[in-house]
């Protein structure tokens, strides 16, 4: 499988709990989580009966922006998906599926809650993280835009819920490229973490271990890209086991079989194994 980033967090939510899902992600993502992911990225809402992607957007600020989509923070309808979320939930399916491709914390573009948290007042520094934030954002742009040329190369129309067409790549991804497929679950990859984002948040450890494995994803996804290889889940546990940072992280993580462990939302085959299907987790 062809694809080129690193972390894909996976939740399955009912309308009821949208709220607790929007808390994960604050604790999980958010300025005050102290994690090494970005507040920002790309993220894809998907029907998990189907596995078909509804909207892929961008946002600087996850846990605000899913609160806006979701009717627990204000905002124009003509600006969010909140209309669109509420007739899906009362016409077509009890759950939705979000996922969140997660962007490392030197990825990190500005936003007016990141400025406060540093207490940036100085104009001088306010410009210099403007500048730093530039290649953030081409980097969400440039992923968005080709995640919305996969879908209308692969189902032939647009997306459901997109405006707007975003940056289309000059050069049309792949046929092999699995990012849309990794992004909806519809197979099980060890470039999604293995637990949902519900269950990271309650889970230090699996943070740490995921927190962990996002650079060694990126170098086995970059390691593929430069010999003309597929991604398959073998090369990221080869990577892992080469890796120098943190052993004592590394090691945990090949011992506890943490590895091992399918990430509950996703159906289909697992990359280095026969197919498997399983049903989307009850939070009942």
């Amino acid at each position: 499988m062809k694809a080129m980033w690193g972390t894909f967090l996976l939740e399955v939510y009912r309308r009821q709990h949208a709220r607790d899902v929007r808390d994960a992600i604050e604790r999980v993502l958010g300025l005050e989580s102290a994690s090494s992911w970005s507040t920002g990225g790309v993220y894809v809402f998907w029907n998990p009966d189907t596995r078909e992607p509804l909207y892929v957007g961008i946002a600087g600020d996850m846990p605000g922006r899913f609160a806006q989509h979701n009717g627990l923070r204000g905002c124009p309808a003509s600006g969010c998906k909140r209309d669109q979320i509420a007739k899906y939930f009362a016409e077509e399916c009890d759950w939705l599926g979000y996922s969140v491709i997660a962007l490392s914390s030197l990825s990190q573009p500005s936003t007016r809650r990141q400025r406060d948290s540093l207490g940036l007042e100085d104009r001088e520094l306010i410009e210099l993280n403007e500048a730093l934030s530039a290649e953030a954002l081409d980097e969400i742009r440039a992923l968005e835009g080709r995640m919305i040329a996969l879908y209308a190369q692969q189902f032939g129309k647009p997306l459901r819920w997109n405006a707007s067409p975003g940056r289309l790549p000059r050069v049309s991804p792949s046929a092999e490229d699995g990012t849309l497929a990794t992004a909806v679950g519809a197979l099980d990859c060890l470039l999604q973490a293995r637990k949902t984002i519900r269950r990271l948040a309650e889970d230090p450890e699996a943070m740490m271990f995921e927190e962990h494995l996002h650079g060694a994803r990126i170098t086995a996804v970059r390691a593929a890209i430069l010999n003309g290889q597929g991604f398959r889940n073998d090369l990221l546990r080869r990577h892992l086991e080469r890796g120098w940072a943190a052993p004592f992280i590394r090691d945990e993580i090949v011992n506890s079989g943490y590895l091992d462990q399918r990430n509950p939302v996703t159906i289909g085959p697992v990359l280095d194994a026969p197919e498997d299907d399983h049903e989307p987790p009850s939070d009942d």
